[in-house]
């Protein structure tokens, strides 16, 4: 009986031609798909063209005999995992063991009992698909735990900013209030000084000569201009924090695009170099409705995708990531484009990029859910997420609302 699904195919190397053909018709009546070769370099060149499901070699073939194919075949990681059946008329245990020593899974002797090469075939193929499928589920079950594991780190960072941005945004605010207050003093006292300067005389200044200032008055008001930018500096990063920090759970906002396009910049900020500019173009005022922070969490992950693929490169050469808002000319609404000078992406990794633990960053390095997350929020708004990418020359991402 032939297995589910498409046709298995099965490689078969003997130096016999009547065995090949006996093997061969075996085969074929059940479903597979074959493909015959009379010499193991044959057989070799076939398997670097396509790889098969299974492999049936004959141990005594002249040139290369079927030991040194399977050795072969083991020294290749993506041949390695190849199920290869050793046949001979020889049944001593010592061409059997031997064919188990260089990765054989199992053994057949001729003359060929049909019944007898079926079942091993199938039971061979059906354990190798199903170690697959186990060690895919494997890599999927510890992707899961990483992300699980991470989620429950994002989740305590994120009470740790709410509270971090509560306990900050007090002082804060009394900073800029008394900095602003002291700023409306000081430009009085400023004001009523430069009408005593201009009331006496010839030397108006020299009253004021004898008054001893810790801090000449124009280091004051630039300390003063200092201390201000500063203070809303901090305040505009606690602004950002409390957006990052929500649960999920709130109802949906309107929100000024602007704001949140913002946030995920102030956020990244610390991330760029002299080396890599970024160009902001903000066509109109946008509203959105959607949870508060999840438009600056898509963003920044965005951002974050540009500024690796850039470091990718490790050139000398200066990057730019271009960051605009504007209206859509063919259709109600508007756009957010991230563009970057980057690396770029492979078809493969454009066609995939949107699957939950897909990566093309090298395994251990990221848990690949960035792109999922950010087209899951995309699209829960009824929002798209377009990818244009040639490799060497960076890529563009459009979110479409």
């Amino acid at each position: 009986m032939e297995l589910e699904g498409e046709k298995r195919t099965v490689f078969v190397a003997d130096d016999n031609p009547d065995n090949l053909r006996v093997l061969s018709d075996i085969l074929e009546a059940e479903g597979y798909r074959t493909r015959a070769s009379l010499t193991g370099e044959e057989m070799l060149k076939s398997i670097s063209l396509e790889k098969p499901d299974l492999i049936i070699l004959d141990v005594h073939m002249p040139g290369m005999d079927g030991y040194q194919v399977c050795t072969r075949l083991q020294s290749v990681e993506e041949h390695r995992d190849i199920p290869v059946v050793f046949c001979s008329a020889l049944d001593e245990s010592y061409n059997i063991v031997k064919g188990f020593e260089v990765g054989a899974v199992d053994y057949i002797t001729k003359p060929f009992r049909a019944k007898e090469v079926l079942a091993r075939i199938r039971t061979h193929i059906e354990l190798h698909e199903k170690k697959a499928e186990l060690e895919k589920l494997l890599e999927y079950t510890k992707s899961t735990q990483e992300h699980l594991v991470k989620t429950a780190k994002m989740n305590s960072i994120g009470v740790l900013m709410a509270g971090i941005a509560h306990e900050i945004n007090n002082p804060i605010n009394y900073i800029i209030n008394s900095v602003e207050g002291f700023r409306r003093d000081f430009d009085e006292v400023k004001g009523l000084l430069d009408f005593f300067v201009t009331k006496y005389g010839a030397d108006p200044e020299a009253p004021l000569k004898r008054i001893d200032y810790p801090v000449p008055l124009e280091e004051m008001d630039k300390l003063l201009t200092g201390i201000y930018a500063g203070s809303t500096k901090v305040h505009e990063i606690v602004k950002a924090l409390r957006g990052f920090s929500k649960s999920g759970d709130e109802e949906l906002e309107s929100v000024d695009v602007e704001e949140e396009i913002d946030r995920a910049v102030l956020m990244t900020n610390h991330l760029f170099d002299s080396r890599t500019e970024l160009v902001k173009n903000i066509e109109n005022k946008k509203t959105l409705n959607i949870k508060p922070g999840r438009l600056s969490q898509v963003v920044l992950q965005l951002l974050e995708n540009s500024l690796e693929a850039i470091a990718a490169k490790q050139g000398e050469s200066r990057d730019k990531i271009i960051l605009e808002l504007k209206d859509d000319k063919d259709q109600e609404g508007f756009s957010i484009w991230i563009k970057d000078t980057g690396i770029g992406m492979s078809q493969e990794a454009m066609r995939r990029a949107f699957e939950p633990f897909y990566s093309d960053k090298g395994i251990g390095r990221h848990v690949g859910l960035g792109l999922t997350t950010a087209e899951h929020i995309v699209s829960d708004i009824g929002g798209k997420i377009l990818i244009e990418s040639t490799p060497g020359s960076g890529t563009s991402v459009r979110l479409m609302f």
